[in-house]
This record gives C-alpha cells, structure tokens and sequence, in this order.
C-alpha cells in the first residue's frame, strides 16, 4: 500500500514555477547581453527544475507494505520492518503530523508521512508509529489478515 500526497503536486508545481520563470527570463529583451554568469545561473535553474518535476515526487512517497510475516514501513530513505506479532494495535491516527517524510514525533514514536488519511501502530515494546495510508479500513484489514494466516 502507497500513500499519495499533495506534497508531489506541490514540488512538481515548483519546479514547473522555475522553468517558467526561466523561460520568461529568456524571452523578455534584456539590457545588456548574458554574461557566463548569467548563462550558467539560467542553466543551473533549468535543471533544478527538471529534476524537481521528475524526482521530487518520488522522496515524499509512503510505503507501508504488509507480507504474511511483517510490515515494512518505507519513506524519504529511511525504512523499519516491524514483524507482524509485535504488533499490539492498528488505529485510526488523531495526531495531528505535520510535514512529509520520516519524522520524530516524540520518544518513542515516529512517523512516516506523506499527508491524506494516518494509522498509529503501536508495538508490544511500547513503540508507536503514524504512517500514511490510502485507506484506513483497508490497511487495518490487510494486517487483520496476515495475522490470521500465521
């Protein structure tokens, strides 16, 4: 299960904003002619917006995948496999995360987040986890199963 976010739309937008600031920069008649700076500071926004638009949705994907043996919790690099029987509770989340991402969310809680709907997986050890889903009910059902298959 993948969690989408609004975070993709919005780095895709900016990084569309800088190409078209860049183009109305060439377009429009400038007063002097381009220096090397000029040229390599143009080139340097081109491809910092080119790489926004097709990489940077990519860092703010959550992944939260369930297998018959454990989850595994995967977002902006950082990534936690939490075995099935650890697992004490799967709730719907009301704490109010903010940003995309891993996240510290406080001791011994932490957050995989990517905005939209949240559960909050509390361990037998006493951790806890936010991660962002597609649904809810499908992610609690996903983890009801797997359980039962053991």
């Amino acid at each position: 299960m993948e969690a989408d976010s609004t975070a993709k739309i919005i780095i895709r937008g900016a990084g569309f904003l800088t190409l078209g600031s860049l183009l109305m920069g060439l377009l429009l008649p400038s007063e002097s002619s381009a220096t090397a700076l000029d040229i390599l500071w143009m080139s340097l926004a081109a491809l910092g917006g080119c790489l926004l638009i097709i990489f940077g949705p990519r860092g703010l994907r959550t992944t939260a995948k369930v297998t018959s043996e454990e989850v595994v919790l995967f977002s902006t690099g950082f990534r936690v496999r939490l075995d099935l029987q650890s697992i004490e509770s799967v709730t719907d989340s009301f704490f109010p995360s903010g940003g995309y991402g891993y996240r510290y969310l406080g001791k011994g809680h932490r957050g995989f987040i990517s905005g939209g709907e949240q559960v909050d997986l509390r361990l037998e050890n006493g951790r806890e986890y936010t991660v962002s889903v597609n649904s809810v009910d499908e992610f609690c059902a996903a983890i009801t199963a797997a359980k039962a298959m053991k």
